[in-house]
């Protein structure tokens, strides 16, 4: 099968039975990822029933003047990340799946900064590198996007956006 199960709502049936009995509530400063923590809060819990139906039952469409697709990464999305990060692993703490939820969110926020193109090299380093391990460990991501990643923590982030842009030309190439 191979696929992910996604974190998102919008894709599962969720009775409302299971938010009062395990009192999940998104914490108020919460405005982004807010299904992410939603799905963590609901299934941390090893007495829940879940049940795969291999059919879409929701469809959903995206206007073309969407705010979605106009959307710029900011800075102020990068902490909205890094509050997300840290109410995640609050509430992961002392569960086995504490240190795959750390390093995909670790994984989430350099990503986002990476490809948002909105910090120096210098100050890319100085947000990201306490990061750079858990990227590197992070084995559910492809190899050289993880490489790419941990030397941008480290430093070398002019030169991993580079190697960037030289690899997707390269792709276009073999492409056409």
């Amino acid at each position: 099968m191979g696929e992910k199960i996604k974190p998102y709502c919008w894709n599962k049936l969720i009775r409302h039975a299971c938010y009062s009995k395990y009192n999940i509530q998104i914490p108020s400063d919460i405005s982004h990822g807010e299904d992410f923590y939603l799905n963590l809060a609901l299934f941390k819990n090893n007495d829940l029933n879940i049940s795969y139906l291999p059919k879409a039952y929701y469809h959903y469409v995206q206007g073309k003047n969407s705010n979605f697709l106009t959307h710029r990464y900011t800075e102020e999305d990068f902490e909205r990340d890094v509050r997300l990060k840290n109410h995640c692993l609050k509430l992961m703490s002392n569960h086995p799946l504490y240190a795959m939820v750390e390093k995909r969110n670790a994984f989430h926020i350099v990503r986002r900064a990476f490809n948002s193109g909105i910090f120096s090299s210098t100050e890319f380093k100085k947000r990201t590198y306490e990061y750079r391990n858990l990227i590197k460990s992070y084995r559910y991501i492809v190899w050289h996007r993880r490489y790419r990643l941990y030397f941008s923590c480290i430093g070398a982030y002019q030169i991993m956006s580079i190697y960037k842009i030289v690899i997707k030309w390269i792709k276009n190439i073999n492409l056409g």
